[in-house]
C-alpha cells in the first residue's frame, strides 16, 4: 500500500500543471530523492547529497528507478541504483540533478525568487510546455512507475529485506542470506 501510495503522489506531482521546484539543503536518500526528482527544477545547497542505499537495505528503489531513466538517463540510474554512490551536491550540480546550486541561506531565497520569475510567464504556456515534457514519455513513465511500486513492494517481502532493515535499525552491517 505504500509503494501504491508513492507512485500515486509521484504521479500527482508529475501531472500537477504547475512547475514544482525543489529546494534541497540535506540528503535526500531513497524516495527522498525520488520526490526531488518527480519536481521540474531543483535548488540545492552545498550540503546537498544524494543517494540510494536499497540494495544495501536488501530493499529496491523501484519507485526512483524510472524517474532517474526519465529525467538522466539509464547510465546515472545504474551509477546510483547499482553502483551504491553518495553524489555530493557539486557532482550533483555537473549532472544536471540540481539546477541552482547556493549556499545554505540561499536556498529557499533562490527557490522562492526563481518561482516569482517563474510566475512572470504565461500560466497556461507553462501547463503546456510542463504537460508536453511529461506527455513524451508519459505512458511509459507511468508503467514503469506501476512496476517499479511492485518490485519495491515484493522486494520489502524477502528475508534480505528483514536482514537489511534489522540491520540498520541496529547500526550494523546486514549478514544477506
Amino acid at each position: 500500500e505504500d509503494a501504491q501510495g508513492l507512485r500515486e503522489l509521484i504521479e500527482v506531482m508529475l501531472q500537477l500543471p504547475k512547475p514544482i521546484i525543489a529546494a534541497v539543503d540535506g540528503a535526500a536518500i531513497g524516495i527522498g530523492l525520488g520526490l526531488v526528482l518527480a519536481c521540474d527544477l531543483v535548488v540545492a545547497s552545498h550540503r546537498a547529497t544524494f543517494s540510494l542505499p536499497a540494495p544495501k537495505r536488501g530493499l529496491v528503489s523501484g519507485l526512483v528507478a524510472p524517474l532517474l531513466v526519465f529525467r538522466h538517463g539509464a547510465a546515472l540510474a545504474s551509477r546510483l541504483l547499482l553502483g551504491g554512490e553518495e553524489l555530493d551536491a557539486a557532482e550533483g550540480h555537473r549532472l544536471g540533478i540540481v539546477h541552482h546550486l547556493v549556499q545554505a541561506d540561499q536556498v529557499w531565497v533562490r527557490a522562492n525568487s526563481w518561482g516569482q520569475s517563474i510566475a512572470e510567464s504565461s500560466a497556461e504556456s507553462l501547463q503546456l510546455s510542463k504537460k508536453l515534457l511529461n506527455e513524451m514519455i508519459g505512458e511509459t513513465l507511468s508503467t514503469n512507475l506501476s512496476s517499479g511500486a511492485a518490485a519495491t513492494a515484493t522486494a520489502l517481502t524477502t528475508e534480505a529485506a528483514c536482514e537489511g532493515l534489522k540491520a540498520f535499525s541496529e547500526k550494523r552491517p546486514p549478514k544477506f542470506p
